[in-house]
């Protein structure tokens, strides 16, 4: 039988939603893991028996994994910490035995997302733009690319990855520090032949909606990944992030008009550029930060993302 890891990056989740993840891949065989991004979380899970290792650092998604897949492993199981699952259903999905139905050059998707075209340079542009965001809505005939494609991908909020498939795509990309990291994988391994399916589960990932909250923090680090996604594929950094400046000065109307809090746009748009023009890198929540009521919830600035 295949030893199955199953990491779980998380920021501040609910510890029961994360013990009952660890449960369901416990009576499958697997070993689980919650990577715990803020000194809140750690100290929660420390109360209690749910199996966590913490970096003391919110280095964001890519690196939790990495550092939870540093253990032994056949398949590498990643889950998002605001998926809706049956315990039973998600059990199964985590077993060795139905997982080794697979060639572990394989990757495999057990929840409802769906799939996108591997960004080029200017779907990045459209996106940080949000002018994609309109087309999507204007244009009823706008569509993604359906599963399977070659250019198509997943977001990672849950899959397996098989030991052959992560090797021959060389891991995520730790300098990916919130977004990216997923088609980034992606893009590699189907260079190197992995193949990509979806199996149907009753998972479901919640994309949480408190994004606004932390916008401020989320967008500078969000289309720093997106940087360092363009200038990895396509070159020309300086390039990139005129053009990405180019970009917000789109959005900044369309925000403004359209953003349920567009103070907490302007300011996070604000603070995107600053970053690009002075071509620094903007920093997550810090580990010792991060706590209490006003952050409940708030996984997708940690791991857990969107």
């Amino acid at each position: 039988m295949s030893n199955v890891r199953v990491v779980i990056p998380s920021l501040l989740a609910d510890s029961s939603r994360l013990g009952a993840m660890c449960d369901a891949a416990t009576r499958a065989g697997a070993s689980p893991v919650i990577i715990a991004n803020s000194a809140h979380l750690y100290r929660q899970l420390a109360a209690s028996a749910i199996p966590h290792i913490t970096s003391r650092r919110n280095d964001g998604f890519a690196a939790s994994v990495v550092l939870g897949a540093e253990e032994d492993w056949d398949w590498l199981v990643i889950l998002n910490d605001d998926l809706v699952f049956d315990p039973d259903d998600l059990t199964a999905c985590l077993s060795a035995k139905h997982l080794d139905a697979f060639d572990p050059a394989t990757i495999v998707h057990f929840d409802n997302e769906q799939a996108r075209r591997i960004p080029t340079r200017v779907g990045v542009l459209l996106n940080v733009s949000l002018l994609s965001n309109i087309a999507r809505k204007v244009l009823s005939r706008w569509h993604e690319r359906q599963p399977g494609s070659d250019n198509s991908y997943r977001s990672f909020s849950a899959v397996a990855i098989g030991r052959r498939a992560w090797d021959m795509a060389g891991g995520l990309d730790t300098r990916y520090p919130f977004t990216y990291e997923d088609a980034d994988f992606v893009r590699r391994a189907r260079g190197h032949g992995v193949q990509v399916t979806a199996i149907q589960t009753s998972i479901v990932h919640l994309h949480s909606q408190t994004g606004a909250r932390l916008i401020t923090t989320v967008l500078p680090v969000a289309t720093w990944s997106a940087l360092e996604y363009l200038t990895k594929w396509f070159g020309n950094r300086t390039l990139n992030r005129w053009l990405l400046v180019l970009a917000f000065a789109v959005r900044a109307p369309i925000a403004a008009l359209t953003a349920s809090q567009p103070r907490n746009q302007m300011r996070a748009i604000t603070n995107t550029v600053r970053a690009l023009v002075v071509d620094e890198r903007p920093s997550l929540p810090d580990w010792h930060s991060v706590g209490g009521a006003e952050h409940a919830g708030a996984a997708e600035a940690a791991g857990g993302r969107q």
